[in-house]
């Protein structure tokens, strides 16, 4: 319903109320026809009648809202309208109420009524119609509605058979609703031209680019996920552009995908992969009670499958349809089986090859022995990491892994190397033992040694320089800055040849800001504030390009929030207390940015306790004690939050203490 209200008319807000009232009157019919409660309320269709004919409320004169009661996916009156025999009964009421308003016909309790109210019934214009109904149901539940033909004749009088798009409708429908800006600023031009937009068509469609519009027959319903990812994209932009589109519509058809799965259990995943594709990549469904048994055997309660479940289906990524009474489930369109079957293939070559890597492991000695005890107890863990970070290395530098691939043996041993340095890393950080790294990058660094050097990868570079940049670390930590500054020199050197080989490689230079950011941490110990000043304005400058190149990659956007943190602390340092707070505020956005995405991320959360609790100290210091307060309550309730989902974690524990200790 669309009902236009001047601010200034108090018959036009009448107007609109009885409208909203005669809606709301319709929509509880519905409600109770299809809702989720064995015992549905009274659906008062006299009332809703009276509404339509009795001048009392104001529908029946000439200057009253057009009311449009638009009914999609109406086949659900007779497939959850049925299911039960409570919702049986108020589909059938709400059928008979629904025919006694478009055949204009009294119902029975109102006639009942007007025996005994002659006032009534001398009232009611019994001619009014305000209100137009618009039905819209599948085509293989149509028979089901002509069985309402003889009780509503009008149902059959005016329909419309709604076909698939071809190829110059999809045109207009992508194309004129950025033209409608235009009409009030002609200076403005549409936010999609026509060659973007039949770009964007052919995409859809499955059609090569010298495919004409007029020779489409049928665009699928994909085409809207598609304007709305663009259109997302385009950020601050007054268009989309060509250069958006053209050869990277499947990238971001890939990118939604993989989006719809941030935060979910891997199990989650596997599913949609192995049980909803057939094994040569075509759509398969499955019922829900399958999805919620092989859930419950990867460990996830009924209730969290429930929960994933929903919100892929609210993503558009999958669909759910009642089918013989049983609830089915399926991706949107074929055209997502591409991505999807892409995505699994990748996953099982991977596992094949973690698989034979586990195995050679075992034939490494020395050094290695401890560091392989601990991938292989941590496996699952492992091999999950070591996918995802498969997938964007090939995302993001095809050139290299179809260079690594073609080397063979030696991609084996650097991913090897890769696994023990990274993944190692992050297992024994927050068990506080990173000394027992020490062994496992000395051998890596021999390893590398042995190399000529016209067989270095870009990837075995970047692993060097990361090796040396983790070692510049712990030396850091242990104070020991002399060596730390011989070890950080050498991350550097390394990291400055890949960028200087190649100055567009997002990972190479990634590996060049982290470089940036620890030497100006020790720096910054050495009590050199200029110079970590330098350094932290430098690794900023390569986050924020890497950023805003990619939007959608939280690692990245992380990155840059943790930037702008250490450029802050420096600040502070040398008392520049408002350049300070707004670095941290920048920060601050981009975390509160991300965890609204993934909500259920705890490193985030502790990010945001970071900063929190920054924002306060500054506050403290310039006496701002309602700033400060603020801060350190956001803080204490993360720290609170995180405490409680991890009673066993120190950590968690400690940080709650320091919380409680600051808002004391």
């Amino acid at each position: 319903m669309t009902t236009r209200v001047h601010p200034t008319s108090r018959s036009s807000r009448r107007r609109g109320r009885v409208a909203g009232i005669a809606v709301l009157a319709t929509l509880s019919l519905v409600a109770a026809a299809c809702g989720d409660d064995d015992e549905p309320t009274s659906t008062e269709a006299p009332s809703l009648w009276l509404m339509c004919h009795d001048p009392a409320y104001g529908l029946c004169s000439l200057d009253a809202p057009r009311i449009v009661a638009l009914f999609d996916q109406f086949e659900e009156i007779f497939t959850l309208g049925e299911s039960r025999p409570a919702r049986r009964t108020a589909s059938e009421q709400f059928l008979q109420a629904l025919g006694d308003l478009i055949e204009n016909r009294v119902p029975a309790a109102i006639r009942t009524l007007l025996e005994n109210d002659e006032a009534l019934a001398d009232r009611l214009d019994y001619s009014a119609r305000p209100v137009r109904f618009l039905i819209s149901l599948r085509e293989d539940y149509l028979h089901r509605l002509e069985r309402w033909r003889p009780f509503i004749p009008s149902l059959m009088d005016n329909r419309l058979e709604l076909r698939p798009l071809n190829g110059e409708q999809a045109l207009e429908a992508v194309v004129a609703p950025g033209k409608l800006r235009c009409l009030e600023n002609p200076g403005l031009p549409p936010i999609i031209d026509e060659a973007t937009g039949v770009a964007i068509v052919q995409f859809v469609a499955g059609e090569s680019s010298d495919v004409p519009l007029a020779e489409i027959e049928a665009v699928p319903p994909l085409l809207s996920l598609l304007c709305s990812e663009l259109n997302a994209r385009r950020g601050d932009s007054p268009v989309i552009r060509f250069d958006q589109v053209k050869g990277r519509a499947g990238d971001i058809l890939a990118q939604f995908y993989e989006r719809c799965f941030v935060g979910e259990r891997p199990a989650v995943r596997h599913f949609v992969e192995d049980s909803l594709l057939s094994p040569q990549g075509y759509r398969e469904n499955e019922n829900r009670d399958t999805f919620f048994h092989q859930m419950e055997l990867a460990g996830l309660r009924r209730e969290e499958a429930a929960a994933a479940l929903e919100r892929l289906i609210d993503s558009r990524l999958l669909t759910s349809e009642l089918r013989d009474g049983i609830e089915r489930i399926e991706l949107t369109h074929d055209t997502l089986t591409g991505v999807a079957r892409l995505s699994r293939d990748k996953r099982r070559l991977f596992e094949e090859e973690a698989a034979q890597r586990s195995q050679k492991r075992k034939l490494i000695g020395g050094g290695f022995a401890l560091a392989l005890l601990l991938v292989s107890v941590s496996l699952p863990f492992g091999l999950w990491a070591l996918r995802e970070k498969a997938r964007a290395e090939e995302a993001r530098d095809r050139a290299v892994q179809s260079e690594t691939v073609a080397l063979g043996a030696q991609r084996t041993a650097d991913d090897l190397i890769n696994s023990m340095l990274f993944d190692l890393r992050d297992k024994l950080t927050p068990l506080g033992r990173v000394d027992l790294l020490d062994d496992v990058s000395r051998q890596a660094e021999r390893y590398f040694e042995s190399l000529p050097k016209d067989k270095l990868t870009p990837s075995a570079k970047r692993n060097q320089a990361s090796l040396w940049l983790d070692r510049g670390m712990l030396l850091t930590t242990r104070g020991k800055l002399p060596e730390a500054r011989a070890a950080l020199t050498r991350a550097m050197e390394f990291s400055e040849s890949l960028v200087s080989e190649a100055p567009d490689n997002h990972e190479s230079l990634a590996t060049l800001a982290a470089v940036g950011s620890v030497f100006g941490d020790l720096v910054k110990s050495e009590g050199n504030l200029a110079g970590a000043r330098s350094y932290f304005e430098r690794s900023l400058g390569i986050r924020e390009d890497l950023a805003t190149a990619e939007p959608e990659n939280a690692d990245r956007q992380r990155d840059l929030s943790t930037a702008y943190q250490r450029l802050a602390g420096v600040c502070e340092a040398e008392n520049k207390t408002d350049e300070a707070e707004s670095l941290y505020r920048k920060a601050l956005q981009i975390i509160e940015s991300l965890s609204l995405k993934d909500p259920g991320n705890e490193s985030l959360q502790r990010d945001l306790s970071v900063i929190h609790s920054k924002l306060g100290l500054l506050a403290r210091n310039r006496r701002d004690l309602q700033a400060s307060r603020h801060h350190f309550e956001a803080d204490l309730k993360i720290s609170e939050q995180l405490a409680a989902a991890n009673p066993d974690d120190a950590t968690a524990q400690h940080d709650l203490c320091l919380s409680l200790s600051t808002v004391g």
